[in-house]
């Protein structure tokens, strides 16, 4: 995994997608290999677990007691829970950024670890990015209304995108990406955001 790694399997390096299917090649196997006729005990499994957790944590730069639950969920990797393939985030037309705030909502990381707002009024979490008066209000009645009040409405708009890109784009699509963009700047405000003064527009 370290030379997979090295090479680009990696967050600045290649795309999730192809470093996932880089993984389930070339480590995958390994884990796997006589898995079929050995014995192993409820402590062999969690040392096998654990070690899959850092090599996938070494692709996505998390650190390596991060859970990885979802992010075997997104790329589709052998996990003991049901997979129901490939997350379409993984390969819907938008820039590495914006992809990469839409994986790391999905895994949790994004708001990430709470921190004091810059406008003073709460500590960030899932939930204040959903009333914080930075992020304007307007882009969330843009988005898709769950039926039930217990579904995150950003979880339900991420989890209603089209599979395929050539689908036509959403038309909350441009909000959804503008709000992650909000809650990010809100979360990380010592990164550079100079550059993107336009969000999900790759997506025609």
């Amino acid at each position: 995994m370290a030379t997979l790694n090295s090479v680009g399997a990696c967050r600045s390096g290649f795309s999730l997608l192809l470093s996932s299917q880089l993984y389930k090649t070339f480590v995958c196997p390994k884990f796997e290999y006589d898995l079929a006729i050995s014995i192993l005990l409820k402590q062999d499994i969690k040392v096998l677990e654990s070690i899959q957790d850092k090599c996938l944590c070494m692709i996505v730069g998390g650190h390596a007691m991060f859970s990885t639950i979802v992010l075997k969920h997104i790329c589709n990797l052998p996990t003991c829970c049901p997979v129901l393939g490939v997350d379409p985030i993984l390969f819907l037309s938008a820039s590495r950024v914006e992809r990469g705030r839409l994986i790391r909502w999905r895994m949790g990381w994004l708001p990430g670890k709470p921190k004091e707002c810059s406008y003073r009024s709460d500590h960030t979490s899932c939930c204040h990015s959903l009333y914080c008066p930075l992020v304007p209000s307007a882009l969330f009645e843009q988005l898709p209304q769950p039926d039930h009040v217990q579904i995150p409405r950003i979880d339900f708009a991420i989890t209603s995108l089209p599979l395929s890109s050539q689908e036509l784009r959403p038309v909350y699509w441009i909000p959804l990406m503008t709000i992650l963009w909000h809650t990010d700047v809100i979360c990380n405000p010592d990164g550079d955001y100079s550059y993107e003064t336009e969000h999900g527009t790759l997506w025609i």
